[in-house]
C-alpha cells in the first residue's frame, strides 16, 4: 500500500516529458502567432503611410497643375505658352507657394526618374528666362521627390490636336 500511495502522489518521467513537449508546442504556436500579428501590424502601418503620402502628393499636384500660369516667352513666336506634355512627362509654368520658395512663376517638369531598380516621381523646377528663344532646360534645376516606388506615369490631355484649326472642337 505504501508503494501505491507513493506512485499516486507523483508524476513519472514520461508524463513530465509529455507535459513539457506539449508546453513547448503551445509556446511555439503562440510565438508564431504573435510574430505574424506583429508583421501584419507593421505592414498595415507601412501601407497607411504609403497611402497618406500618395494622397498628399495627389493633393499637391492637383493644386499645382490647376494653378498653371499661361506664361509666354517674349521672343519665341513658335512657343505660344510654356507648356509641353507627353504621355510620361509634363512641363508647365505655375506659381510656387511662398512657403516653399520666394514665390513667383517657375517652370516645372513632372516625370518618373529611374535610378537602377528604384523609381521616383520627381518634380523639377527652374526660373524661366522670358527673353530666351527656346524652352528652358532642366540641367541645374531644383528637384523634389514627390513619391517613391512609382512604376509609370501616364498623363492624358484634353484639347486640340497640334495641326487642328481653332474651329475644330477639342478632343
Amino acid at each position: 500500500m505504501t508503494a501505491a500511495r507513493l506512485r499516486a502522489g507523483g508524476f513519472t518521467l514520461v508524463e513530465l516529458t509529455i507535459a513539457l513537449v506539449l508546453m513547448a508546442g503551445m509556446a511555439s504556436i503562440l510565438y508564431g502567432s504573435l510574430s505574424l500579428a506583429a508583421r501584419s501590424w507593421d505592414g498595415g502601418e507601412a501601407k497607411v503611410l504609403q497611402v497618406s503620402d500618395m494622397r498628399a502628393t495627389q493633393t499637391y499636384l492637383r493644386a499645382q497643375i490647376s494653378a498653371q500660369y499661361p506664361q509666354r516667352l517674349w521672343k519665341a513666336v513658335e512657343l505660344p505658352l510654356l507648356f509641353a506634355g507627353e504621355v510620361d512627362e509634363m512641363r508647365y509654368a505655375a506659381v510656387l507657394p511662398e512657403r516653399v520658395a520666394a514665390g513667383g512663376v517657375f517652370y516645372f517638369r513632372l516625370a518618373v526618374v529611374r535610378t537602377g531598380e528604384k523609381s521616383q516621381l520627381v518634380q523639377e523646377r527652374t526660373v524661366p528666362d522670358l527673353t530666351a528663344l527656346q524652352e528652358p532646360e532642366f540641367r541645374d534645376a531644383e528637384r523634389s521627390v514627390l513619391a517613391d516606388g512609382i512604376a509609370e506615369l501616364r498623363i492624358g490631355y484634353f484639347g486640340r490636336d497640334a495641326g487642328a484649326s481653332d474651329a475644330d472642337a477639342p478632343t
